[in-house]
């Protein structure tokens, strides 16, 4: 009789921790989001990036924050750079709608792949310069994509993040996460009454960025939230005069794989980590 009843008591007292460990266990991990949720997904903060070495800087636009950086790569580089996507030059693709990797009308240029596992030995170091400045890993990177627009070529307004509201976007989001970030490296110098600006229409009355060669720069897609940031419209304006050749490195957000009907998390403090276990 002393027996059940011990048996009984153990039974109930083991409910009773199990429960309350749940219980525990919820209210903790509750806590620890609404925590998180009080700081930025995307830190829009000059102060966090990691300067690449003898690079200068100038912020053009704080809202959004865009970032020139003078230097980013050297003259060697940029040559080779070219050289390494003349034979791999076919015409542009877009995202667009229902569709991934089509051609369209809005963009007329050439452009070319050179992945860090290529035979291009310049792809890793130079990736590798972009996702330190952003306090990332090289994984969280796209391909290098270089980007030939000869006389009269172009790229009209568009968006670098891609477009969850359309069957395309949430494919690309799917995929490999969203494009948190853009990195954009001018090849060659472009007179300046020849075209070939970046604009940004609906930065203050417009905002134009003139290629010059081995400058970058460099904006957040998205919102602090995560949320896309339509401010960061852009196009690449037509050359009126020579050629122009441009470098696209974009930073992903691996961890929205699957999630695409959520709010983006940002992969720029999950990489801190990755980087401390290395």
């Amino acid at each position: 009789m002393k027996q059940s009843i011990f048996l009984v008591a153990g039974r109930l007292a083991s409910r009773i921790f199990f429960r309350f460990s749940c219980a525990f266990i919820i209210a903790l991990l509750s806590f620890a989001q609404l925590c998180s949720a009080q700081q930025p997904l995307i830190p829009h903060d000059p102060n966090f990036l990691s300067l690449p070495n003898n690079a200068r800087t100038e912020i053009i636009s704080r809202e959004p924050l865009i970032i020139l950086i003078n230097n980013f790569i050297t003259d060697d580089e940029a040559k080779a750079l070219k050289q390494a996507a003349q034979p791999l030059l076919k015409k542009s693709l877009v995202v667009d709608g229902e569709k991934i990797d089509i051609e369209h009308p809005d963009r007329t240029s050439s452009s070319a792949f050179l992945t860090i596992d290529s035979s291009s030995s310049l792809a890793l170091p130079i990736t590798k310069r972009a996702t330190d400045f952003l306090r990332t890993t090289t994984t969280h990177a796209e391909g290098l994509q270089v980007v030939h627009y000869k006389n009269h070529q172009r790229y009209d307004t568009h968006f670098d993040y891609f477009d969850r509201t359309q069957p395309s976007g949430r494919a690309a989001i799917g995929a490999r996460g969203q494009r948190v970030a853009t990195v954009l490296v001018y090849l060659n110098d472009v007179q300046p009454d020849s075209g070939g600006e970046t604009f940004f229409p609906k930065i203050g009355e417009g905002l134009k960025v003139r290629p010059q060669k081995n400058m970058a720069v460099f904006w957040y897609n998205v919102l602090p939230s995560g949320l896309e940031d339509g401010r960061t419209l852009h196009a690449g304006l037509p050359i009126t005069g020579g050629e122009k050749y441009a470098l696209n490195i974009w930073i992903r957000d691996p961890r929205l794989v699957n999630q695409v009907n959520e709010t983006p998390t940002s992969l720029l403090v999950a990489a801190n980590n990755e980087q401390a276990d290395k």
